[in-house]
């Protein structure tokens, strides 16, 4: 984390971040399949990306809300770790309140991969190189 912030600060705003971005992004997805003339015909596709954006926006938060005082490799790392426990949760959640449906395991390598392109975007650190200036003289 950074070392300005306290650590409890910086999650609950990486969490209340991931929130916002998977409820703003199921109503934005919800309101484009409802302006087609047959809404169901395209959930499977709006699903998809919707959960691609969704996992791209919370990778890319992670890495962010860790700071540049880790290597991008960590960032990259738990920004991935963090959506995949995400997916898992989801996933047991629904069978808890769906027993009778199938799970889509399918869907981990593709927020898995949304979440890495999205965690790389944050960047690397950027380190400036101090120019010794030369003495002037005669």
């Amino acid at each position: 984390m950074n070392k300005t912030n306290s650590i409890p600060r910086s999650l609950s705003l990486c969490a209340l971040a991931i929130a916002s971005t998977r409820i703003l992004s199921v109503l934005l997805f919800s309101f484009l399949a409802y302006l087609t003339s047959d809404p169901g015909a395209n959930v499977f596709a709006y699903s998809l990306i919707c959960k691609a954006l969704c996992d791209f926006l919370c990778g890319y938060i992670t890495a962010r809300s860790i700071g540049n005082d880790f290597s991008l490799t960590t960032r990259v790392f738990f920004g991935v770790v963090v959506v995949i426990i995400l997916n898992v949760a989801e996933m047991f959640a629904g069978k808890l309140i769906f027993p009778r449906q199938s799970t889509a395991f399918y869907m981990i390598p593709i927020s898995a991969v949304s979440a890495f392109v999205g965690s790389l975007l944050v960047g690397r650190k950027k380190s400036y190189k101090k120019r010794k200036r030369r003495p002037r003289g005669k």
